[in-house]
């Protein structure tokens, strides 16, 4: 986990020292707000962006479409799948669905470039599995999955629409969500099976 915590801080540093010129060096009013978490996101960019990754938690996928263009992509950097439009993101929420009841997202460290037009957020999320579908055989510590993740968010001319989402994940850390998503998933097919006879 401290190997994770460092890799993201360091993805982190990097993307902000490419959008402000500067390694470490907190952005200034001219062309940035730095902000932490939520309470503090007050520009519309930054109010939209932390909207449309922390809506998550719901697993509702109206709730992005609120934030998003038509023409909407998400791209995982680091771990792919192919990118995602509108469509397959809601496929993506939906299939979440069948196995968490939610999937909170809270934003830890927010940058906004005014210039680019784009919001960088530093993140946490945490899996929370329908209680019927984690078995004894894993820890309920090891169910409550949490990582963290880099957001780049590009915004509309407007600055009130996102885009296009550059997502940068923790590989080896996601390999364990996917673990735990394919368990519960069979767990979810046992149950129906022995509901059938």
């Amino acid at each position: 986990m401290l190997y994770l915590i460092l890799e993201v801080r360091s993805i982190y540093k990097v993307l902000r020292a490419a959008c402000f010129g500067v390694p470490g060096r907190t952005p200034t009013a001219q062309n940035s707000s730095y902000l932490i978490g939520y309470a503090r996101a007050t520009t519309p960019r930054t109010i939209l962006s932390v909207q449309g990754i922390t809506s998550s938690r719901h697993l509702n996928h109206s709730l992005h479409l609120y934030t998003n263009m038509p023409s909407y992509i998400r791209t995982r950097v680091s771990s792919p799948p192919p990118a995602l439009d509108n469509p397959a993101f809601a496929t993506h929420i939906s299939h979440l669905q069948e196995l968490m009841t939610s999937f909170p997202v809270k934003a830890k460290e927010v940058s906004e470039d005014q210039e680019q037009n784009q919001v960088i957020i530093w993140a946490t999320s945490k899996a929370e599995f329908h209680k019927d579908l984690k078995d004894a055989r894993i820890a309920n510590e090891e169910w409550a999955y949490g990582g963290e993740y880099i957001f780049i968010l590009a915004m509309d001319e407007t600055g009130q629409k996102v885009g296009r989402v550059i997502e940068f994940v923790y590989s080896k850390g996601t390999e364990r969500l996917r673990g735990l998503m394919m368990r519960a998933r069979a767990n979810k097919a046992q149950r129906e099976k022995a509901a059938q006879t």
